[in-house]
């Protein structure tokens, strides 16, 4: 017989509660039909592609505030300046 963990609930909210049975019943919550499931879901190209172009301006900003990469001027951009 499988040992069961005892856990006690205080006020948590719902989204809680989930995480925390599938903290202890990973087992039982991730089986492979699951696995699969989501990755259906939510590892689609679209889904990725959203979420990769959310993303992706606020990586930039960071890498050029952090001077990580640096931008090169274009020939139109420098004639402006100059």
């Amino acid at each position: 017989m499988k040992k069961r963990n005892k856990v006690t609930y205080a006020d948590f909210d719902k989204l809680e509660k989930i995480r925390v049975y599938m903290e202890h019943h990973k087992e039982e919550v991730f089986t492979p039909e699951f696995m699969k499931l989501l990755a259906d879901r939510y590892l689609n190209y679209f889904t990725v592609r959203n979420r990769i172009k959310k993303l992706y301006p606020t990586i930039v900003r960071k890498l050029i505030e952090n001077n990580v990469i640096n931008i090169i001027p274009n020939e139109k951009e420098l004639e402006k300046k100059g």
